[in-house]
């Protein structure tokens, strides 16, 4: 573990200028990413096309504030992050806050505090945006082209975010603006290699998922800080490709359940006996590829299948699984992120299939 001080690079102040009133280019038409709410209740998509530059949607988080539900996205190849205003279904304005380091792809981001957190993949730097100013600061990684990709927080309002190509696992200490990297030298190499997805359970426990190792097999790797700092290792299996994982709050530790992005399964995980994926569960009625994974409660998990442009939703554990599946409104789109509003709706983001980034393991 290395403890790394990092320097404060730019301070960014004011968002662009409002843009709903904002007309896409017509070379562009029907080439434009998409905000989808969906709500459980109903079983029905409101579709709303993003109106700014770029068509590349990736991270969304869903934040309640003033009473409204304000969608703060990434939009990835304009570099740039987008926030919806939301009221109703004809009541709604966009507001885009440009990232002051040209070309850094964000990816995903989180809500804590004040702020909105957000990794720059390309740019080698985490993001913070003030949600009541829109001024934006960025954070170098200390490892050089480490490629940050997912990041979630603490409730002690620490950021935790994994590194790519550093194969790394990195803390960011708000307060003082200091990086921790972890990495876990016992293992060869050493774990985590080229991490992606990242959940934080609490303050002690932060996991991460390892798509691929050397020996062909995805990882799901747990972090423990106290009483003493630890890893435990899960195999999810050979070719699996775990992407992304969540945690929910049944049995004394959770279960952990890991997106099998390359198998198209979903792996549940029981903490306490020996094997790391006690359960493989086949996505169907159509498999796709699962991208990005939220839970409901212990016994529901919602997930989007980025091939068949689909949200998925898992019900049960054990040997009594069952899935739902409801196609977007809109053909060819590929949805990547999602999350759940505090009114209990699921909101996604999803662009045109040919122009979607996905993150290229290094190898």
């Amino acid at each position: 573990m290395a403890l790394i001080a990092l320097a404060l690079l730019h301070l960014f102040a004011g968002p662009a200028s409002d843009q709903a009133t904002q007309q896409a280019s017509a070379a562009f038409e029907g080439q434009r990413g998409y905000i989808f709410r969906f709500d459980p209740n109903t079983q029905t998509f409101t579709p709303i096309p993003i109106p700014l530059l770029g068509n590349r949607p990736v991270g969304v988080v869903a934040v309640n504030e003033g009473g409204r539900q304000n969608i703060w996205f990434t939009q990835s190849d304009a570099h740039l992050i987008g926030r919806l205003i939301y009221t109703d279904t004809v009541s709604y304005s966009f507001i885009s806050y440009t990232i002051p380091t040209a070309n850094s792809l964000p990816l995903n981001l989180t809500s804590s505090g004040d702020s909105i957190w957000f990794t720059e993949h390309m740019g080698n730097k985490i993001g913070r945006l003030v949600r009541a100013t829109g001024a934006i600061t960025e954070y170098s990684v200390p490892t050089a082209n480490s490629r940050p990709a997912d990041i979630d927080a603490a409730p002690d309002g620490s950021l935790w975010f994994s590194e790519q190509a550093g194969n790394k696992l990195a803390r960011l200490n708000p307060t003082t603006g200091v990086i921790t990297e972890y990495a876990d030298a016992t293992q060869t190499p050493p774990s985590p290699y080229q991490p992606y997805g990242v959940f934080v359970q609490d303050n002690n426990r932060i996991w991460i998922v390892e798509p691929m190792r050397p020996d062909g097999n995805g990882w799901t790797v747990l972090l423990q800080l106290s009483p003493s700092l630890s890893w435990l290792h899960f195999n999810i299996g050979a070719g699996t490709g775990p992407y992304d994982l969540a945690v929910d709050g049944a049995y004394p530790w959770g279960t952990p359940w890991v997106l099998e992005r390359s198998t198209r399964r979903i792996c549940e995980i029981v903490i306490g006996t020996l094997a790391g994926c006690l359960y493989h569960h086949p996505i169907s009625p159509t498999p796709g590829v699962p991208t990005a994974l939220v839970i409901e409660s212990s016994n529901r998990r919602w997930f989007t299948k980025s091939d068949v442009g689909q949200l998925g939703l898992m019900t049960g554990r054990g040997g009594l699984v069952t899935f739902n599946e409801y196609p977007l409104p809109i053909a060819g789109l590929w949805p990547q992120g999602l999350d759940i509003a505090d009114d209990g709706s699921i909101w996604i983001v999803a662009g045109p299939r040919y122009q979607i980034y996905l993150p290229i393991i290094q190898r």
